[in-house]
């Protein structure tokens, strides 16, 4: 189909479209019958012409709308970056502690503001609602990053891969340099992440959906007690984990517990 396409033969890569209907059923290769229909809605599709179509017009987002920067300290001394969107206050953050680091995140978010100035001592910082800054996942949360759903596995690299060594970096996990490089002590960081927050001791290195929603989510799972009369002897923990089989249940973990070891 690739080949009709790169040569200009678009009947040709159209009728490419009903061989891509078989799947492997009790070991034989055949047609599904929903594969056959949906290679046929997409035949179908292909072959519509149209001229009616419009780009998509992605909408400016707040941060995109301001125009220059301007930074004061408060009564506490925190440091407070005001977004101006020209005249008008756009967002109010307060780093919660004074970090150079934080403060160079803060800049990429608005990609076109011009300048970043000092207010004088005197000049009173505008009302309105102030957005606290306690670490650098913080900044990144607001939307400002790519959509974090790509899988991450030991290898990866990017720029998801940097936002996860800074959330990790912050909760206390990671403790290497923030390189976008998923390499070998972010995969261990990743794995004692999820033991704590799964509770599961036999957790890898992935880096799933479930494991970006957990990263800014609840605290972990509290221990569960010790059941009455069984210390020094072992016990069985079966718990449920997020991962489903190729039959879509959901995947059980057993973990066998020492207690009072």
């Amino acid at each position: 189909m690739l080949r009709k396409l790169n040569q200009g033969d678009y009947q040709g890569a159209a009728n490419e479209f009903p061989r891509w209907v078989n799947g492997i059923v009790n070991g034989v290769k055949k047609p599904l019958p929903g594969l056959v229909s949906r290679r046929a809605d997409e035949q179908k599709l292909f072959n519509t012409g149209s001229n009616e179509g419009k780009p998509l017009v992605q909408e400016e987002s707040l941060q995109d709308q301001v125009t220059w920067l301007e930074g004061y300290r408060d009564e506490n001394k925190k440091t407070v970056v005001v977004a101006w969107q020209g005249g008008k206050v756009g967002e109010i953050l307060t780093l919660e502690k004074f970090d150079k680091e934080y403060l160079a995140n803060v800049f990429p978010l608005y990609k076109n503001a011009r300048n970043f100035v000092i207010a004088p001592a005197n000049k009173p910082i505008p009302a309105g609602e102030r957005v606290s800054i306690f670490g650098i996942s913080d900044i990144f949360k607001r939307g400002q990053t790519p959509s974090l759903n790509r899988v991450l596995v030991r290898g990866s690299q990017g720029e998801d891969v940097r936002i996860l060594q800074v959330r990790l970096k912050d909760l206390g996990y990671y403790t290497g340099k923030i390189d976008a490089f998923f390499g070998n002590k972010t995969e261990l960081a990743v794995i004692d992440f999820k033991q704590d927050y799964f509770f599961n001791t036999n957790a890898d290195g992935t880096v799933n959906l479930t494991t970006w929603q957990k990263l800014w989510g609840e605290k972990p799972a509290p221990v569960p007690p010790t059941p009455p009369g069984t210390t020094g002897k072992n016990y069985l923990l079966l718990t449920k984990t997020d991962r489903k089989d190729i039959y879509g249940c959901y995947v059980l973990n057993l973990d066998v517990r020492l207690v009072g070891h």
